[in-house]
């Protein structure tokens, strides 16, 4: 081709532009290079070799020096964690189960999947963990070399069947976004470590070699490509350096990794993963991984968390719902409602220990919970025994102690509301419920319950960086919560509830040996049995529901009995060890029972962090009037929200 002068190729540049421009459905297209697939292989199975050999070494070590104390052994199962955590990714999306059985918790664990529950012994890297790192001896060696065989075992198996399974890029990008909630939601807490500590150190090493890992999938990326690349690798570069400074810190500052560092990277890592695949479908997990942070107010997609819903509800069944749970007619005598339980000027409790019953002076014996933000929960109830907002209203409707005997006589005392009759019309229209029963009446209730989220605290608006509403008594008590008092590695961040990243399938039980009264000096154990009563295992006594803790400062009193009245006496509680620590003979405790030494800065720090979380706005208005019924001399008159 002969040589153009430049002011020609200019001219030619510009006609070029014109022409693209009057194409009528002209729109350029990024430019993507080929994701490897077998390059993606290629680099599980050599994590996974990585640790099997690093775990060989450990093995041979103490083969070899069976006498030296456990102290000898640590560094090289400190170098088996750092490798089981590039690992992490693909074991926990691709095979959960070998995940489960290389990394599972170091206690007991039941499992209520088979149609007889069974308990599940610990086995795993915590087992080793917790015999290396809290006796100085390795007398339990034959234990250690069990251990280590069957973690063996499971990597031999997780790269047989990688070998020959169908990979593709959603599942990579999966994969890394699962792990990016998994290790700042539970990992950093140090609750897979709680001896070794090496949560901040194991980070470092994942995210020093993250961009290497995902740059390794793309080997010919395009200009485009590579400036993502490169905003991961500044990002990840950027979390590495401030995990290893926490790692030597005496008080590490959470608040500030997660304000800054981690923001930056999910941003980073979701505008890649949305520039390589914009047809993923975000709207499908519990987490919008469009979001920019897990603590964005609209982070989490209610639809996940509801069982049967496609879509989300309608304003229409939202309003009805609400008037019904504000309907004293729902009970028998016309004078309770849903709203005598869960009142919305106390975040939807009731102020008492335990709730009133349907006879005058009756009390139930449990705490009435709140239900904003309980659409996060896969369990409901302090014991956890019903799934979803219709089994639960329906348990509490056929409750005789609670609203009445029999719930089939509802349907028929709303269907002599002309304005209800229209209302289930307008709310249920295309579908079956437009006729008034008990399930249209369930699933409306449900549809206003599930309305009520709170995610826009002070706390959340501050770490997500909009503003400056938190004290520095306030961020420090944040950062007791995640670190010295443990807090954190039961009530997951950001929902605060026992709902366990990053799936958020299971909503977890724990045995805290709750005293029967506030006097913790002269303790006497609670006699509720908890979930036992619906699982008969004795592993299950005492065990309850871990509920979220947002707007605990305006729901006392607390615990599944009320006994505690204020958030100073749950944290004394917590401080001396649950049940345990205070002296009571709790064999199945899961809750750590050495003391947590907290002084009385932190434990202020603590209650004012707990503070910043209430947050109740668009949740607390009621019904200014109820639907009149048409024949009106039958029924009693009824107030919004009942008489008691």
């Amino acid at each position: 081709m002969k040589y153009l002068p430049p002011r020609l190729w200019l001219i030619l540049a510009a006609l070029f532009i014109v022409f693209l421009s009057a194409r009528p459905d002209s729109k350029e297209e990024p430019t993507l290079s080929t994701f490897n697939n077998e390059r993606h292989r290629e680099i599980v199975l050599q994590l996974s070799n990585d640790l099997r050999a690093s775990l060989a070494e450990l093995k041979d070590s103490m083969n070899a020096h069976q006498n030296d104390s456990a102290f000898e052994f640590r560094d090289k199962w400190i170098g088996s964690r750092q490798r089981f955590r590039l690992l992490a990714p693909f074991l926990y999306h691709y095979r959960p189960d070998l995940a489960k059985a290389l990394n599972g918790p170091p206690i007991p664990t039941p499992d209520e999947e088979d149609e007889v529950s069974v308990v599940r012994p610990p086995h795993g890297l915590q087992v080793l963990e917790q015999e290396l790192f809290q006796k100085k001896s390795t007398q339990n060696f034959a234990k250690l070399m069990e251990e280590l065989k069957k973690a063996d075992v499971v990597l031999q198996q997780f790269s047989a069947l990688m070998k020959n399974a169908t990979l593709n890029e959603e599942e990579f990008w999966q994969s890394i976004q699962e792990e990016l909630i998994r290790y700042f939601s539970l990992v950093i807490t140090q609750m897979e470590t709680p001896h070794s500590r090496t949560a901040f150190s194991e980070g470092y090493f994942y995210f020093i070699s993250l961009p290497e890992i995902i740059a390794g999938c793309y080997p010919d990326p395009s200009v485009e490509e590579m400036n993502f690349l490169n905003q991961i690798r500044a990002a990840s570069t950027n979390c590495a350096a401030a995990l290893k400074s926490m790692d030597m810190a005496k008080q590490p500052d959470y608040f500030s990794l997660y304000r800054q560092e981690y923001s930056a990277l999910h941003e980073a890592i979701s505008k890649f993963m949305f520039f390589r695949l914009p047809a993923y479908p975000y709207e499908s997990g519990p987490i919008n991984y469009l979001s920019k942070t897990i603590f964005d107010s609209h982070a989490f997609q209610k639809v996940y968390f509801l069982a049967g819903e496609k879509s989300g509800s309608n304003e229409d069944k939202i309003e009805l719902g609400k008037l019904l749970f504000f309907d004293p007619a729902l009970s028998e005598n016309d004078q309770r409602s849903c709203a005598s339980c869960h009142q919305p000027q106390k975040a939807f409790t009731d102020g008492l220990p335990s709730s009133q019953g349907m006879q005058h002076g009756q009390m139930l014996s449990r705490n009435a919970p709140t239900i904003i933000n309980s659409v996060f929960q896969k369990k409901l109830f302090h014991d956890g025994r019903t799934f979803t907002f219709e089994n639960q209203a329906s348990e509490v409707l056929n409750n005789p102690n609670e609203m009445q005997t029999d719930f089939s006589i509802v349907p028929e005392k709303i269907q002599n509301s002309t304005q209800y009759r229209k209302m289930f019309q307008q709310a249920f229209s295309g579908s079956e419920d437009t006729v008034i029963n008990n399930g249209s009446i369930l699933k409306a209730i449900s549809a206003y319950e599930s309305s009520l989220v709170g995610m826009n605290s002070r706390f959340d608006k501050t770490i997500r960086g909009e503003e400056e509403a938190l004290a520095e008594n306030e961020k420090q008590g944040f950062n007791i919560f995640m670190g010295k008092a443990k807090c954190g590695t039961c009530h997951f961040l950001p929902l605060f509830n026992g709902t366990a990243p990053p799936l958020f399938i299971e909503s977890e039980m724990e045995v805290l040996g709750v005293p029967s009264t506030a006097d913790l000096s002269h303790p006497k154990k609670d006699a509720d049995p908890g979930r036992e009563k619906i699982i008969p295992m004795p592993e299950y006594f005492g065990a309850f529901k871990t509920p979220g803790i947002r707007n605990s400062g305006l729901t006392a009193p607390y615990m599944h009995n009320g006994v505690f009245a204020t958030l100073e006496e749950v944290v004394e509680f917590y401080n001396k060890g649950g049940g345990v620590g205070i002296g009571l003979d709790i064999p199945n405790q899961t809750l750590e029972s050495t003391p947590l030494q907290l002084d009385s800065i932190e434990k202020q720090n603590l209650i004012s962090f707990l503070n910043s979380l209430n947050d109740t706005v668009n949740s607390t208005s009621t019904p200014d009037v109820l639907p009149a019924f048409d024949l009106s001399k039958k029924f009693s008159p009824r107030k919004v929200g009942g008489d008691y």
